[in-house]
């Protein structure tokens, strides 16, 4: 059985702040900043989030997060307070997500064509 882990408690997005870079090398970045929400051009003039770039990734996170539960819950046929619930407990180990109902199954990367098959002759 796969070794891996589930952990799906929480979205989180990474960005990239090249402004410390382009300061070593002695290139500034010639940009057009057009408000404060519009935040493109901050990964070359910024070395690291702004309140109001970190406001809108926070809030494009719980968006995400919240289509994921109720994506979830419908697909399940389950409550989206019974998906938060096993979205909290069931991330430590695959075989939980199986019991839970969040997977149908685990398998490996090569194991996966057969069970499509599989999936399919039922």
């Amino acid at each position: 059985m796969p070794a891996a882990s589930l952990d799906s408690d929480r979205l989180a997005s990474y960005e990239l702040f090249l402004r410390g870079t382009l300061d070593k090398i002695g290139a500034y970045p010639d940009t057009l900043h057009i408000g404060e929400y519009k935040t493109a051009s901050n990964t070359f003039t910024e070395h690291t989030y702004t309140p109001a770039h970190r406001e809108m990734a926070e809030s494009l996170n719980a968006d995400l997060y919240e289509q994921l539960i109720r994506g979830l819950a419908d697909g399940r046929h389950k409550s989206e307070k019974d998906i938060r619930a096993l979205v909290g407990t069931a991330r430590s180990c695959r075989r939980d997500a199986v019991r839970a109902g969040l997977v149908d199954d685990v398998a490996y990367e090569d194991e996966i064509d057969d069970k499509v098959k599989l999936s399919k002759e039922r």
